[in-house]
């Protein structure tokens, strides 16, 4: 979806300008408001400022260390968020981060104005 949308802007002549592709936005918009319901926990919220602050995955029981929480609740909000996470392995632990960069940088942007 990142491609298409940018690629459309660059023939409507509307990228770079804007930060986003408007139809990009929209797309990352949705996702936040699937993300959001029925409302962000606590742990959620932790979960989500590790994985916005960090380029590299990051595995639920690192996570779970930072906040300090029970890692299970960490790994009951990855799996609610599994749509936009990329998981992958390593010594059998899995790792998780954001599905794309853009998105990661676009939702640290809407935590902080949170």
């Amino acid at each position: 979806m990142y491609l298409t949308h940018t690629i459309n802007a660059i023939l409507e002549d509307s990228y770079p300008q804007e930060p986003l592709p408007p139809a990009l936005e929209t797309y990352y918009q949705q996702h936040w408001q699937k993300m959001q319901l029925p409302d962000l926990s606590g742990v959620a919220w932790g979960v989500l400022r590790i994985l916005t602050a960090d380029e590299q995955p990051t595995s639920a029981s690192a996570i779970a260390q930072i906040l300090d929480e029970d890692e299970y609740e960490v790994e009951e909000v990855l799996e609610n968020w599994y749509e936009f996470l990329q998981r992958q392995q390593v010594d059998g632990e899995t790792y998780y981060s954001l599905y794309h960069s853009s998105f990661r940088l676009w939702l640290a942007k809407q935590i902080s104005n949170s």
